[in-house]
């Protein structure tokens, strides 16, 4: 019997601002702050800085699952340009990122109705990936719209320090929520990290496949929209 669900955040819950809308997004903070410390970089000196610093993010994405501090990826966009960053530029910079994508973020169709109606059966969790805007600020947002009271557990790779599908990010959810393995379903979109992490650590899962892509899952069901995890959480409960 299920007797609790995790969700992933981006695109899962909330819609993100897409790969290249992130790069534009902080590429542009970016060279406007530097700008504004007398250093006249072009736009694509600023993006191959910011490229350099994602090249650590994804080789740990693909070796040992760590998360990478913001910090440090300040340094290393910094290192690239040869310059070296003070405390105050890695302080503000970070505060101009997670400001200009927060505040652009609303939760997807049918997120608000389909978590009021799963919290009154099931313990609910997030597992979610972050890098540049930490945990704390997703909490906020899930509480400017009312979602967060629906969450007991929430695991963020900036606080825990690994990135899915590290087995400690989901252990730690099951873990928190105080249910078996095959007690909890994990809902994402991303099969490399959400599904596979979650099968491996036992619990069943749920691919969200919004383009329709019909690709290949580990996941028990997958669904083309939020409104569908509702009726695919009472099938697997069924099973």
């Amino acid at each position: 019997m299920i007797k609790a669900v995790t969700f992933d955040f981006w695109d899962t819950l909330y819609g993100s601002l897409g790969a290249e809308g992130v790069v534009a997004t902080r590429t542009d903070a970016l060279r406007r702050y530097l700008l504004s410390k007398g250093h006249n970089f072009t736009e694509d000196a600023v993006r191959r800085a910011y490229h350099h610093a994602e090249e650590r993010l994804n080789y740990h994405a693909c070796t040992d699952w760590l998360c990478p501090s913001p910090d440090l990826a300040i340094a290393d966009i910094f290192g690239s340009l040869g310059l070296v960053p003070a405390q105050h530029d890695s302080d503000v910079l970070l505060e101009q990122f997670r400001t200009n994508e927060t505040t652009r973020i609303t939760p997807l169709p049918g997120v608000p109705e389909t978590l009021a109606v799963l919290s009154t059966d099931f313990r609910i969790g997030l597992i979610s990936d972050t890098w540049l805007t930490p945990g704390s600020r997703l909490r906020e947002r899930m509480e400017q719209h009312g979602l967060k009271r629906f969450f007991s557990v929430f695991v963020f790779s900036d606080e825990t320090g690994f990135r899915k599908p590290h087995p400690h990010q989901f252990e730690s959810a099951l873990s928190a929520l105080g249910v078996r393995p095959a007690e909890c379903v994990h809902v994402g979109d991303t099969e490399s990290t959400d599904i596979r992490g979650a099968k491996a650590s036992g619990m069943k899962a749920i691919l969200i496949d919004a383009e329709n892509a019909g690709r290949e899952t580990e996941a028990d069901l997958a669904v083309r929209a939020f409104s569908e995890v509702l009726a695919a959480v009472s099938k697997l409960n069924q099973t």
